[in-house]
C-alpha cells in the first residue's frame, strides 16, 4: 500500500465559518478575525476587488445581560449574512465585525446599502428598540481610495490592526 492509496478515500468536509474555528456564539475570536481581515485587505489591495467591513460597537449595550445580548446579536448576524462572510470579534466582547467580500463592484454604494439594510432588519427582529439604539454601526469600504501603484498610508489606522501603527 502506498501513501496515496490511503488518502484516495479521504473526503474533506466543507468548512462553515459559523461552525469551524469559532468561539462562543459561532464567532471567530479576535485574533482569528483580525487575521482574516488582514488577508482580505491584502487581497483587495492586490486585486482591487472591494470588500466591506461592518463593525458593531456594543459597549453601550453590554451590562449584566451581556451574554444573552451577544448570543442574540450573533444569531441575528449569522441569519442575515452569507456563510462566506466571516463574523467575529474585532475587539473581543466589545466590537463585533462582519467581512462582506465578493461585492458587486459595479455599484458598490447599492451593495453597501443592501447589506446594511439586511443586517439592520435582522438586528431589529432580535433586539429591543432600546438595545438597538445603543449599538453603534460603522461601515468601511476597502480598498481605500488610492490610485493603482500608489502606496497610501491608511486613512484610519485603527482599521489596520496587523500594521501595529
Amino acid at each position: 500500500m502506498n501513501l496515496f492509496s490511503r488518502w484516495s478515500t479521504h473526503r474533506v468536509q466543507p468548512m462553515n465559518f459559523t461552525t469551524g474555528f469559532t468561539g462562543e456564539n459561532g464567532f471567530c475570536p479576535e485574533v482569528l478575525f483580525n487575521h482574516i481581515l488582514s488577508w482580505e485587505r491584502k487581497r483587495t489591495e492586490r486585486t482591487h476587488r472591494p470588500f466591506l467591513l461592518m463593525l458593531l460597537d456594543i459597549q453601550g449595550v453590554v451590562n449584566g445581560s451581556g451574554k444573552a445580548l451577544k448570543s442574540k446579536m450573533a444569531t441575528a448576524l449569522h441569519n442575515s449574512t452569507r456563510d462566506t462572510d466571516p463574523c467575529g470579534w474585532y475587539v473581543q466582547d466589545h466590537v463585533m465585525g462582519v467581512i462582506f467580500s465578493e461585492l458587486n463592484d459595479h455599484d458598490i454604494v447599492e451593495a453597501r446599502d443592501r447589506v446594511s439594510q439586511k443586517v439592520h432588519a435582522g438586528l431589529r427582529t432580535a433586539l429591543s428598540p432600546e438595545e438597538l439604539e445603543r449599538i453603534s454601526v460603522s461601515l468601511h469600504l476597502f480598498p481605500e481610495g488610492c490610485d493603482v501603484g500608489d502606496t497610501c498610508p491608511p486613512s484610519n489606522k485603527v482599521l489596520y490592526p496587523d500594521l501595529h501603527l
